[in-house]
């Protein structure tokens, strides 16, 4: 089996494997589900139709069948846990007790894949003689020693028919596990094909590569108005103008009332008198302190270095010379001086200097040196300088947030009573002009908009009330908008000015636009033809070095790399290199766009293959079992998603997705 045949090796591409088909049973209990929204949906409502599956697939008259929402709501919760089995568990329990997050894991169109993929499956079961006895499924409930009887219980609420009806969807879960596994017991490898897959996994290539950004040539492309207008017209559909709005608009904010406001310092020694408890300042000791790492030093260096800085300043020297004395005479370790700073019993205190250090620090006298402390970060010896009680911060100092704890408080009060003056007003008039007026307040206007837009330039992101927006009528003064609708921060009124219909866009509505993109389309075929020459260059017999000489860019070479970390090697995505890099042989040249999209590349790359390093026998022999595991698990995957695929085009399946298709 070939490389491009498998399309995601598990090594090359680094791509987890999704045991949608390996259904992991005790995800149920240990992390629960959450049921869909589709729940609202009536159970006799399709979802899919297929052909009946258990009869001869060449009968033309074989009758339909339906897929109601219990089986999507199981096929979903399949996915769901799928995914979720992938993540830390913790963060799976997490997020498998969000709805949001469990119905965005699963597309409906996924539920209901998975739930025609468990009705094929069972059948198969049933045709290969497969029985789940119930039984066996208590004694596996018996032996979950973690079981969460909390969400057992909640899934059997959860679940018609209660605990009947769980074992019987555990049943056919089961039965259908062991379809996949008689299904994909099929795979297989041969020593040949595993030393030939190993080869293109592990073999390290090393590559010379010249670029040719498109934006390199930006600057070179000529363009005339009527190949603007060509592109235009070539794609008038595309660039149709959508229904468009101006809006006229009056807007006050939380921060223009907060602002706005000029309070004197009587009213700010108020505020402070009356909320000192919110400016206590805590005990603090100002320090100076040598500090060591233990991770810098082993033990005995710590307590020489520690030794040999407490004698020194015993023999007159500052803390600070101490420290550096200490260190020039002992080249074995680290130690270090920390400027003064003020130190309370914070949690980011205690993080840094630990219980044992600060118990020592505050019951040191001014000017006094601690001996060497062990900390949860390393040695501390600490001179303590100076001190400071508790109590609350003068007034001069704590001015600038008075200030503004003031201004938010009385802010939020006169906004409120701002609102509610607007609201009054606003219904007595039909001018935005003439209410701006009225209030005290500017009007603006925006450009032409999107009239589909709720986040609107000059105005704000009303997306929280996009119905409203958008059922106004032309000319009609809105309410007053508050955003958020809960405590805003500011609030607006507005007036659809000028509404125009969606209509076929002339070339001065999307000039720029346009401009741009007929830009970058000749820029890009600029630098193609100039990777095509270089490639030109190298037919003739021209050496990598001086074909690509006149490249944009400077030619590198890679470091040895593998197929499947080629993008990290190179600096881009060479589009298309997978596919090519199973062909490659020393020497070979190539030419391959880059970026993320093949219709619209970054521009080109050409390259030559200046090394392949072959993996030795030894590193096969020795990694053959791990390799031959992935390889063959893969190969499982692709059989049953091959087996599944052929059996859902051969029952018709077809997903009913627009529920008015449904069969009420």
């Amino acid at each position: 089996m070939q490389l491009n045949d498998l399309k995601t090796h598990p090594v090359i591409r680094s791509m987890a494997y999704v045991g949608f088909f390996f259904i992991i049973i005790s995800f149920v209990f240990f992390y629960g589900w959450q049921q869909s929204n589709n729940q609202q949906v009536a159970e006799n409502r399709a979802f899919a139709r297929h052909r009946a599956t258990d009869t001869l697939a060449f009968l033309p008259w074989r009758k339909w069948e339906f897929i109601p929402l219990s089986e999507v709501e199981q096929g979903r919760r399949i996915a769901v846990n799928s995914k979720l089995s992938l993540l830390d568990p913790a963060l799976a329990n997490f997020a498998g007790q969000q709805a949001q997050v469990t119905n965005a894991l699963a597309t409906t169109d996924e539920a209901i894949e998975r739930a025609m993929d468990m009705r094929l499956l069972r059948l198969q079961a049933a045709n290969t003689g497969i029985i789940v006895d119930e039984e066996e499924l208590k004694d596996r409930l018996r032996e979950m020693r973690d079981l969460d009887l909390a969400r057992f219980e909640q899934e059997v609420n959860n679940t018609p028919g209660g605990v009947r009806g769980l074992l019987a969807s555990m049943k056919q879960e089961q039965e259908a596990t062991r379809a996949v596994t008689f299904i994909a017991g099929e795979a297989r490898a041969s020593l040949y094909e595993l030393w030939l897959e190993y080869l293109l996994v592990n073999e390290e290539i090393t590559l010379n590569v010249a670029r040719f950004p498109a934006l390199q040539y930006e600057d070179k492309v000529t363009i005339e108005e009527a190949e603007l207008q060509a592109y235009l017209d070539e794609n008038a559909e595309a660039l149709r103008l959508p229904p468009q709005r101006k809006y006229g608009y009056v807007k006050l904010t939380l921060a223009d009332i907060s602002e706005g406001l000029d309070p004197s310092e009587e009213q700010l020694k108020t505020y402070y008198e009356q909320n000192q408890a919110s400016y206590l300042t805590p005990e603090a000791v100002r320090v100076v302190q040598a500090f060591s790492t233990t991770s810098d030093l082993a033990t005995t260096v710590t307590v020489a270095l520690g030794a040999a800085v407490i004698e020194k300043v015993g023999e007159g020297l500052s803390l600070e010379d101490a420290v550096y004395a200490a260190r020039d005479e002992n080249e074995e370790g680290r130690i270090y001086y920390t400027e003064p700073g003020w130190i309370t019993r914070d949690e980011s205190s205690r993080t840094e200097f630990g219980d044992a250090v600060l118990d020592t620090v505050f019951a040191l006298a001014d000017d006094e040196i601690s001996s060497p402390t062990t900390g949860p970060r390393g040695v501390h010896i600490v001179q303590r300088l100076e001190s400071r009680e508790a109590g609350p911060r003068p007034f001069e100092e704590v001015r600038d947030e008075i200030d503004l704890a003031w201004r938010a408080e009385q802010g939020a009060t006169k906004f409120a009573e701002e609102i509610s003056r607007l609201k009054s007003e606003v219904s007595r008039f039909e001018s935005i002009r003439d209410f701006a007026l009225s209030v005290g307040l500017e009007d603006g206007m925006t450009e032409l908009i999107d009239a589909n837009t709720s986040n609107i330039k000059g105005v704000g992101d009303l997306t929280i009330h996009a119905r409203y927006i958008r059922s106004l009528k032309v000319h009609r003064l809105s309410e007053i908008i508050p955003v958020p609708a809960e405590n805003p921060t500011f609030v607006v009124a507005l007036q659809i000015m000028q509404a125009t219909e969606s209509r076929a866009a002339e070339l001065s509505d999307v000039r720029d636009d346009v401009l741009a993109e007929v830009r970058s389309i000749k820029a890009r075929q600029l630098a193609s033809e100039a990777a095509e020459a270089a490639r030109g260059g190298m037919d003739t017999g021209m050496d990598f070095a001086t074909a690509v000489a006149d490249a944009p860019t400077t030619s590198t070479l890679t470091d040895p790399f593998k197929r499947g970390t080629s993008r990290a090697a190179i600096g881009v995505n060479l589009i298309g290199f997978a596919q090519q890099s199973s062909r490659i042989r020393s020497g070979m040249t190539g030419l391959s766009a880059f970026g993320e999209s093949e219709a619209e590349p970054e521009g080109y790359a050409l390259w030559k293959v200046e090394e392949i390093k072959q993996p030795t026998r030894e590193e096969f022999t020795a990694e053959r079992r791990s390799f031959e595991a992935q390889y063959l698990r893969l190969k499982r995957q692709i059989l049953i998603e091959e087996w599944l695929a052929d059996k859902r085009r051969d029952a018709e399946f077809v997903p009913m997705t627009d529920l008015n298709e449904g069969r009420g």
